[in-house]
């Protein structure tokens, strides 16, 4: 298991297996300080537009390296958990 967060500065980025981006969280999320099994808290919400006027949504909570997407999100993962991928 590799490094799943890439710490810059004061900001926390990582790999998202149903988003064609990185997400990124700031101080004000609590962090195990993992970087093999992060946990962040509260709850990531990441709203995107896609340039044709529809909103994608991407909710999900980070526990020990595991992201559990909530049913808000518009993509296929939604209602999944699932592992983090590494960083590489």
């Amino acid at each position: 298991m590799g490094a799943k967060v890439y710490v810059q500065g004061f900001l926390r980025v990582f790999r998202c297996p149903a988003c064609p981006d990185v997400h990124q969280v700031n101080g004000t999320w609590t962090w195990n300080n993992s970087l093999e099994r992060p946990s962040f808290h509260p709850s990531i919400l990441v709203r995107s537009s896609n340039g044709d006027d529809a909103m994608s949504i991407c909710h999900f909570v980070v526990t020990d390296g595991r992201m559990a997407f909530r049913d808000d999100c518009t993509h296929k993962f939604k209602g999944m958990t699932v592992e983090m991928p590494d960083w590489e």
